[in-house]
């Protein structure tokens, strides 16, 4: 075989080898970056601890008038997952939380993710503040910022986003209402999302022993940004690319961009049931994911239900 031939053949083999460690490298990237569009999904497509108890009332406000609670709370999300890995039964996800609800509208909240498919099992805490406000009978709003406590994993890709900034604006004109929230998420990265939604209320209220039943179908999307890297060749001579293979060099530099789109469409079928002073709620969600633009991952539809108890304390 002549010289240039070898040469050419020994060129294109490490180029190929350095391509697939650099997308062995990005693989594990983007496996994490599913971990977290998991939890995004839960954020994003479940009621906070405060809202599946207290957004009834606030539409009523005479209910909360110079009234305090605490709220003590255990869910259950079959959606806790990783790697596109839906869990079974066995494998539940748990999530703990208080809440403080102060009558002028200011509360605090803390909820904690536990599940036997993290290492460590207690994979995300996260502390909320807030403000709630009637502006009339059929408007209400919600200022809120977030912190979001991960566990020190030792993994090489920490979490892009740690905090977060939201306003929920829910327009009600019974039986149907509208929902327009915005999150702003920050960290090493930042990312926005807008998530409008319609629904429908069925309810049967002081039915025997039942304070009130509701059933609350609704339709929803979710609309961002992310960012993505994609592998972009760098310009080199036959000799820079040996030099950089014998160095252990990559022959990729990544660029990372800002895309815009549709993300997530969401159907959610919640039962809420009151007893006095305990609330349940069962609820069952379809997601069907979408990939943004030069986004590089793999998404599947999941389907997961979630089970809340809440317990709550009127204070004076």
């Amino acid at each position: 075989m002549p010289r240039t031939s070898l040469l050419l053949f020994f060129l294109i083999s490490s180029i190929a080898s350095s391509f697939a460690q650099d997308l062995k490298k990005d693989s594990l990237r983007l496996k994490l970056k599913h971990v977290y569009s998991e939890i995004d999904s839960i954020f994003n497509t479940t009621d906070t601890l405060l809202a599946v108890d207290l957004i009834d009332d606030f539409l009523n406000p005479k209910i909360l008038k110079d009234t305090s609670k605490l709220l003590i709370r255990v869910g259950y999300n079959s959606n806790i997952s990783a790697i596109n890995q839906t869990l079974g039964i066995k494998q539940l996800g748990v999530s703990p939380g208080i809440a403080y609800y102060h009558s002028s509208g200011l509360y605090a909240d803390i909820s904690s993710y536990w599940s036997k498919q993290f290492l460590p099992p207690v994979y995300l805490t996260v502390f909320s503040a807030g403000y709630m406000k009637v502006i009339s009978p059929n408007y209400l709003f919600n200022l809120e910022y977030s912190y979001f406590l991960y566990p020190q994993n030792g993994q090489d890709s920490p979490p892009s986003y740690t905090h977060s900034f939201s306003l929920a604006n829910q327009f009600d004109f019974k039986p149907i209402q509208f929902k327009l929230d915005y999150y702003y998420y920050f960290g090493t990265q930042s990312a926005h999302r807008v998530l409008p939604s319609i629904g429908l209320t069925l309810e049967k209220k002081n039915w025997k022993r039942i304070q009130r039943a509701s059933f609350q179908p609704s339709f929803g999307v979710m609309i961002g940004t992310e960012s993505t890297q994609n592998f972009v060749p760098l310009q080199l001579t036959p000799q820079q690319v040996l030099d950089r293979i014998k160095n252990g060099q990559s022959l990729y530099k990544t660029e990372t961009i800002t895309v815009f789109g549709l993300m997530n469409y969401s159907f959610n079928f919640p039962l809420n049931v009151r007893f006095s002073k305990w609330t349940f709620l069962l609820s069952y969600t379809y997601n069907i994911p979408k990939s943004l633009p030069d986004e590089e991952l793999s998404l599947t539809n999941t389907g997961y239900l979630s089970a809340s108890v809440v317990r709550y304390i009127n204070l004076k």
